[in-house]
This record gives structure tokens, sequence and C-alpha cells, in this order.
């Protein structure tokens, strides 16, 4: 959260801004920017909310909650629960005695047209993996969601991984933002620049491009050739990447025991 005064002083748009105070390599590192907004008419007030990539959000649970302590907290509103204007309409949220903050999310979007959800029914959606059948909701909050609610035992968790397996190439079809793109680049300069500065990852790193036959280059070059990927190019590999069968699969939770374990190793050879 960025005080509207001390935005100023960057001299530059809040696009740029969020740019550069979110690169989490050169700048303060965040997943985006809020810069509070006291010139409006309809409502306590409101925000100026972008992705970390500049572009703009419409809303953030966390980040509303975060908001109302900061404006609370700098007088910029004189009451506990007030109304904050966002691109996805009026939120109010609360502060609460012991100085949490509980967030009245509006009400929530449960047309399949302006979630997005291409189905034409978006409650109570079922897929089937396996001859087991999931329930879930596709829901707006401002932004969209599909909720499954299932149970916290080792069968939900393997029947949910297989779901997974069956779901995925529906769910990169669609493609990638450019969010995520330029989130992805900055993440890979990010360990490149990182890297180079210390001898012994810079050997082992020359010591991979010589053995993979490599060209050898510079790490200016390599970062140059990371941020000239476009979003064209991640799509014409995606079917390779979808190859399933040659891909290692990594499981993080200590709630899963040996046997599940190896049950969904059985499942992705």
């Amino acid at each position: 959260i960025l005080d509207y005064d001390e935005f100023k002083k960057m001299n530059c748009e809040m696009s740029g801004a969020a740019k550069k105070l979110c690169n989490r390599n050169f700048g303060i590192g965040a997943d985006g920017l809020i810069i509070p907004n006291t010139q409006v008419e309809d409502s306590d007030i409101g925000w100026f909310f972008y992705n970390s990539d500049g572009t703009t959000a419409q809303m953030c649970g966390n980040g509303m909650r975060c908001f109302a302590k900061y404006v609370y907290d700098k007088k910029l509103v004189d009451k506990k629960e007030f109304t904050v204007k966002t691109l996805a309409g009026i939120i109010t949220p609360k502060i609460l005695d012991n100085g949490q903050v509980c967030v009245n999310m509006s009400k929530p979007i449960l047309e399949s047209e302006k979630i997005p959800f291409i189905p034409n029914t978006n409650l109570n959606y079922k897929i089937s993996v396996k001859n087991r059948i999931f329930e879930g909701n596709a829901i707006s909050m401002g932004n969209p969601h599909f909720v499954i609610f299932v149970e916290n035992d080792d069968e939900d968790i393997l029947d949910l991984t297989k779901a997974l397996k069956t779901e995925i190439k529906v769910l990169l079809e669609k493609g990638i933002s450019e969010e995520e793109l330029q989130a992805a680049k900055e993440h890979l300069c990010g360990e490149e620049i990182i890297t180079s500065e210390d001898v012994e990852n810079r050997m082992k790193r020359l010591y991979r491009l010589y053995s993979f036959d490599f060209e050898m280059e510079t790490i200016e070059e390599t970062v140059n050739q990371i941020r000239s990927i476009t979003k064209n190019d991640i799509l014409a590999v995606l079917p390779k990447l979808l190859d399933l069968e040659n891909k290692a699969l990594v499981f993080y939770g200590p709630k899963i025991n040996k046997l599940t374990k190896q049950e969904i190793e059985n499942e992705f050879k």
C-alpha cells in the first residue's frame, strides 16, 4: 500500500509504479500495488489497485483487509465500518474491536457469462474422474473461483490428483495470461542475475551450458532472451509441455501416506 502523496514523488504513472515497486528482484517485491483514492463521491473512500505487471485489478479480499487497516490507522476514514469503491463494486470492510478486519465481499456473481465460466451452468457442476463424481461451483467475488468441498483424507487427495491429470489439458488450452507470463519471466531473470553473482553458481551454470552443448552466452544475453519471450512462443510449445508421459510430478504435504503417494505415482506413469 502506497500513500498517494508518496506516489506523486515517483513522477510516473500508477501502472509504472506498480511494475517498479512489485519487481521481486529490483523493487520491494509484491503481488500488487494499492493506492488510496480519497476523491470519490459514492463511497467513503476508494482505491487504485494494480497487479505486479501494471494491469488493473478488480478485487482482493486480503488486500482489502490490509487496505482497511491502513486507511483507518492513517485517519483517511473516521469510522470502523466504511465503504470502498473498487472495480468489483462497493466493498464494506469493518475494523473489529480486537484489531482484526472482516470484509463484506458484497453479493457473489453466479451468472456463468459474468464470472466467466464456459459451461451454461456454474452451480453444482459435476466432473467425473475414475468413476468418482466431483461437484463444484464456479463463483466470482470480483475474481473467478471454482470451489470443491472435500473431506481431508488421502482418498480425496488421490482423487483430486487424478482430476488434475484429467482436467489439466482443458485448463491450459486457454493459454496463459500476460500477468502470469510476466511473473514467470521476472522470476527466471532474477534467478539468473542472483546466481551470476556467486562464483560457484556461475561455474555450475557454465558447466551446464557446456554439458548440453548450449551456446555460451553472458548473463545479459540470457536475461534479454528471457524477456523477449512472447505469449505466442509459450502457446507454440504447450502441446509438448502437456505430454504427461515424460514429466516428473512433485507432491508436497506430510499428511499424504506412502501408499497414497505410490498410487499417485502409478496413476501418472
